[in-house]
């Protein structure tokens, strides 16, 4: 099923309906991060409240090993399982739910399914067909031959997901490459300072042309670049509050040193509109479950969150109006995951009956023409402009319809 359209209500609605016909007693909800985890729990919680839960993942505390549904990631319960005294036995649940199941299922994790005796419900949004990664091939499947699949532009057309419009900001620079003797002085010596080693004598960047892939290297930060990305986020992405707001926000940087730059020149530049508008969002960052948490809320900063991985997928917040891919993307399942946490559909979020009808994704790193995906951006906004004509054809008819009866 792709994002957005229900996996969680899915195994919430199959849980309730195993536990009310006996069929299931003990549930196990996997999961490969923390947050994800903790997500499923609240979700799990407010729609069965009458259900014993518990979570094991990283540093969780009051773990209750008889409650009835155990919410845990893989690295935790692989080494419940591993350890002497073996906290849950083979037999203790019915039904395990695999969220994710793309991703850390295969090596050693695949050693939780062989290891429990249980019912297993797998939930991807991208499958995988790799030789040593085939998410088909653990559940005994044929290739591409899910029990059920409920794809993106399908969920587009029936109303249930958003499209999106791409702007591609990628420089002829990160295409091509650039020559040495165009930069900067100060451009130079950031470049050489990384570059340049004991076995690279001084002169040999002369009249170089620097590849597009050196200046992908994340020891290469410019803050021109970066000042650049953030004014045209501001003049050119969706806003709120009458266009008085820049909508929620998610930049996605290539590592830790390069995202603490982006927040630093942001507070910079845009002083005005306070310390906690824009923030860091990394494993390194203190409190990120509850930074995460604030930024799904709507009315609470902060706006932009600049991400390092944590953010990149799994993490639900409707609001979110503008993606900027400020890194490049190696993997087309992480890209097309990074994309499809934003298609949710998110009433009101310009106002009042002013719904959510797509998001605008900035592309600085080439990662549509790299995915060749660029014209999925296309099908997705024809599709909506085609329901959104129906939808504006069925109020004009009734419209119509009314105005004939009352003549009449």
């Amino acid at each position: 099923m792709t994002t957005g359209t229900g996996k969680t209500r899915v195994s919430i609605a199959l849980t309730d309906v195993l536990l009310k016909a006996n069929w299931a007693r003990n549930v196990l909800f996997l999961a490969d991060r923390t947050s994800l985890v903790t997500q499923a729990h609240k979700n799990f919680n407010k729609l069965l409240p009458s259900v014993t839960t518990s979570v094991y993942s990283g540093s969780s505390i009051n773990r209750d090993r008889n409650a009835r549904i155990i919410f845990s990631t893989y690295q935790t319960m692989i080494r419940l399982i591993n350890e002497d005294t073996k906290e849950f036995g083979i037999g203790r649940f019915d039904l395990i739910i695999i969220d994710e199941a793309h991703r850390s299922v295969f090596k050693k994790y695949s050693a939780l399914f062989h290891y429990f005796d249980a019912l297993m419900l797998s939930l991807t949004a991208m499958p995988r067909t790799e030789d040593n990664k085939n998410t088909y091939e653990i559940f005994h499947l044929e290739n591409s031959s899910p029990d059920y699949a409920y794809e993106l532009e399908q969920a587009i057309h029936d109303g249930y997901l958003v499209g999106f419009s791409i702007l591609d900001k990628t420089t002829d620079a990160l295409r091509r490459g650039v020559h040495y003797d165009e930069l900067s002085d100060e451009e130079k010596a950031k470049f050489e300072d990384i570059f340049l080693t004991e076995d690279v004598p001084i002169g040999s960047f002369d009249e170089a042309v620097i590849d597009p892939q050196t200046l992908c290297n994340p020891r290469y930060i410019h803050l021109g670049t970066i000042d650049a990305m953030l004014g045209n986020l501001v003049k050119n992405g969706l806003k709120i509050h009458g266009s008085d707001q820049l909508g929620k926000t998610i930049i996605f940087a290539r590592n830790h040193v390069e995202a603490e730059k982006i927040v630093e020149r942001f507070q910079n530049l845009y002083a005005y509109l306070g310390l906690d508008f824009c923030k860091l969002i990394d494993s390194k960052t203190e409190n990120n479950l509850s930074l995460i948490e604030r930024f799904g809320q709507r009315d609470q900063l902060p706006q932009i969150a600049v991400s390092v991985d944590m953010t990149d997928t799994g993490i639900d917040v409707p609001d979110v109006l503008n993606l900027v891919f400020f890194k490049q993307v190696k993997s087309k399942i992480k890209f097309l995951q990074m994309i499809g946490h934003e298609t949710r559909l998110c009433p009101d979020v310009f106002g009042s009956g002013l719904n959510k009808h797509g998001f605008l994704i900035f592309d600085y790193y080439d990662n549509f023409n790299y995915f060749r995906t660029k014209k999925l951006g296309q099908r997705l906004r024809d599709r909506q402009r085609k329901r959104a004509f129906q939808a504006h054809h069925r109020v004009s008819s009734s419209i119509s319809a009314s105005w004939a009866f009352c003549a009449r």
